[in-house]
């Protein structure tokens, strides 16, 4: 089934899904900040590293950058338990 599409339409799909769950990676680092106390280097490289990574302005499916997928509950679904739901309040301080 997956031979029929075509081959860029799959990458864009692969590349979605990395997207999406970098999201959920990163949302699950800045809730383990606000949860357990850390050390300022280690929080500003986390932000840093989701600075840098919003920077890169990758676009996926549609157009659509990490900041969208960040923002649109549809678009950020991760299988049948999600990790985190978006728009989320702990990433978007960041």
């Amino acid at each position: 089934m997956v031979e029929r599409i075509p081959l860029m339409e799959r990458d864009m799909n692969y590349l979605t899904r990395v997207m999406v769950i970098t999201l959920h990676l990163a949302c699950l680092l800045t809730r383990l900040l606000e949860h357990r106390p850390s050390s300022d280097e280690v929080s500003q490289q986390i932000h840093k590293s989701i600075f840098d990574l919003v920077k890169l302005k990758v676009r996926a499916k549609q157009g659509r950058t990490m900041l969208h997928l960040a923002c649109c509950r549809d678009a950020s679904i991760l299988g049948r338990y999600p990790a985190s739901q978006f728009p989320s309040p702990h990433l978007a301080e960041v």
